[in-house]
């Protein structure tokens, strides 16, 4: 039976740094970056699907 993951939370040291790894290297797409109050800051990226036609 196929499994996968739907969604993984990751705690990392630098955003710039981590996105920057996600979308250039991995090729992920960013959905959202978001800076919330007191210095959080929420990002979201997913895989990218590249359908060949």
């Amino acid at each position: 039976m196929p499994q996968s993951s739907h969604m993984v939370a990751l705690i990392v040291r630098d955003y710039n740094e981590a996105i920057a790894f996600f979308v250039e290297k991995l090729g992920f797409d960013l959905l959202e970056d978001t800076h919330q109050p007191e210095q959080c800051r929420y990002a979201a990226v997913e895989q990218a699907i590249h359908l060949a036609m």
